[in-house]
């Protein structure tokens, strides 16, 4: 499951359309009166409930939302008939989310080789979401056997009753496994097509747990104000998920656990929770210790602590002892500094749209590791032309290609080889390059890139702080602006530019007393080359303090950083 939880009480908003092929009539003896048609599959979420079931909450209502992803999965039930003359049609066929090439939709698609039709007499559908592939056939048959003896009860209620919740939620995978939503709906007839609007209703009940949090309210209106919450570490079974906002979010079992865990506000502070009767459907909150929201005015500048926990520090601070050992990350960069007036090239974070789709919070800024990943490191071995090309990967493979998905192309290559240099798209890169890394070790190429597996260990190694996107491998603009400042490289004319931000990083890192500075050696970036051999680093001129990005070979070795958005 690749469910993208940016923190939502309306989960799962999504609206695309799946039109399957058609069978013939002869698949069908019955439909020779009533011709059958090709689906079309909508789904929605209607949001969980208050506790008093008064109205639903919205989007609006608490700025959470996720939707649906490529690769998410439901599982779709039909039947056909009255009471014990009730038949299956249709038992559990998986339906899987794909990104439609022409539109950038979701489109849902059955596996290959099965077509579904409807529309004949006495026809009942009903979906479910996550899909289960091992649903028995004894449980299947519970379910048409209710449906046959007792009507007014639902469907999947058999499978709801088997659903297995899980004690630990803490990964979005693991939370979305335990949060079954159901749907049934009456179809209707749409330009030859068959209609099936679904909106999903929770299965089970929520528990939502606030801790304390501290608001920025920056005083530049371009920066959007900054939650930060302190993480909770959680003693029993009961694992909740920390959603972006700092929240946690459990889905309760038949069985009520005690939520017990702890936090530090200062000093270490515990706490246990007891949900009361959950009602199916709704959510409740459990705020600890009253949950109060402090706010802080501030203003963002680069050279700003980030701290491990998610807090910000002005550069003028004289850090103490204990603040140095939380400082996880200098910030290089804020919507501040970027003014889009007369500008041909403006930074954006929401440029790397996977980024924003993954972290929709993290739109603060970005910020910069306190040492280096790595120094003296080739990008790739390149001696196996073709399958070093991480850019002809990418395009071959249908979730990371730039014409069927949110990705931007790695490489700047051929019309669009100026995004590269132009956008922040590390975030996005990144996760390219480790794709290919992993496709790899499946085919047992010796050409996986460098500073993309050096990474890997560096986030074992080093957390990054608290709420922000995790640590990445910077693009050739997101380099530029970490050495240099945001501004128009392409449309100016120049060749080398002042190496201004480095300045203001370097000294935050030495009065942090920890960490490296920026080395005057080239650093890699995570934009490939326009041909196989060749990759984008930053390079700088030591006898002008000046720098600028360019092509260099893979083969050569050069220093990595990593970075990442807040």
């Amino acid at each position: 499951m690749n469910m993208k939880l940016q923190s939502t009480l309306p989960l799962l908003q999504v609206a695309p359309l799946l039109l399957l092929a058609s069978c013939t009539q002869e698949d069908f003896p019955e439909a020779r009166d009533y011709p059958t048609q090709p689906l079309a599959i909508s789904v929605t979420d209607g949001g969980y409930a208050t506790p008093s079931g008064a109205r639903k909450v919205r989007a609006v209502d608490d700025g959470y939302t996720t939707e649906f992803t490529a690769g998410d999965t439901c599982g779709l039930f039909v039947t056909r008939g009255w009471g014990i003359d009730k038949k299956m049609v249709y038992a559990n066929v998986k339906l899987t989310a794909e990104t439609d090439a022409a539109t950038g939709q979701l489109v849902w698609k059955p596996e290959a080789g099965t077509t579904l039709v409807g529309g004949l007499e006495n026809e009942d559908y009903h979906l479910y979401y996550p899909y289960r592939p091992d649903l028995d056939e004894q449980l299947i048959s519970s379910m048409l056997e209710y449906a046959m003896l007792d009507p007014s009860r639902h469907f999947l209620y058999p499978l709801v009753n088997d659903w297995q919740v899980k004690a630990d939620q803490s990964t979005h995978e693991a939370y979305a496994a335990s949060d079954l939503m159901t749907a049934s709906c009456t179809p209707t007839r749409d330009n030859g097509t068959l209609r099936l609007d679904f909106v999903m209703s929770h299965a089970l009940a929520l528990a939502v747990i606030e801790l304390p949090k501290t608001v920025y309210k920056f005083t530049d209106a371009r920066v959007p104000d900054y939650t930060v919450a302190p993480a909770a570490t959680f003693t029993g079974a009961a694992q909740p998920l920390r959603m972006a906002d700092g929240s946690y979010r459990y889905v309760l079992p038949d069985s009520l656990p005690t939520i017990e865990g702890s936090y530090d506000d200062g000093e270490p502070r515990g706490f246990s929770i007891t949900p009361s009767e959950p009602i199916c459907g709704t959510y409740k909150r459990y705020k600890v210790d009253g949950a109060p929201t402090t706010q802080k005015s501030y203003t963002i500048q680069r050279g700003d602590y980030l701290l491990d926990d998610g807090h910000l520090l002005p550069k003028e601070t004289a850090l103490t002892a204990e603040q140095k050992a939380k400082v996880a990350a200098i910030v290089f960069w804020t919507p501040a500094e970027t003014d889009p007036s007369g500008r041909q090239e403006p930074a954006s974070l929401a440029d790397d749209k996977v980024m924003a789709k993954d972290f929709p919070h993290c739109t603060h800024g970005l910020a910069v590791a306190m040492r280096d990943i790595a120094s003296g490191i080739p990008w790739q071995d390149n001696s196996l032309e073709d399958e070093a090309s991480v850019y002809a990967y990418q395009n071959s493979t249908p979730e990371l290609n730039p014409s069927a998905s949110d990705y931007s192309s790695i490489a700047a290559h051929e019309e669009d080889w100026w995004k590269g240099l132009q956008m922040i798209l590390g975030y996005q890169n990144t996760k390219v390059l480790l794709a290919y890394n992993q496709h790899c070790g499946y085919v047992n190429y010796n050409t996986k890139v460098v500073p993309a597996q050096e990474l890997i260990n560096f986030r074992n190694a080093t957390p990054a702080p608290e709420g922000s996107t995790g640590w990445y491998l910077p693009s050739g603009k997101e380099l530029h602006m970490l050495f240099c400042k945001d501004e128009d490289i392409m449309h100016t004319g120049q060749v080398y530019f002042p190496l201004e931000t480095k300045g203001i990083v370097n000294d935050a890192v030495a009065a942090a007393g920890r960490g490296e500075t920026l080395a005057n050696y080239p650093y890699w970036s995570s934009t490939e080359g326009a041909t196989y051999g060749l990759a984008y680093i930053f390079a700088i001129q030591p006898m002008v303090s000046k720098g600028y990005v360019k092509t260099d070979p893979k083969a050569a070795n050069h220093y990595v950083r990593a970075v990442c958005a807040f």
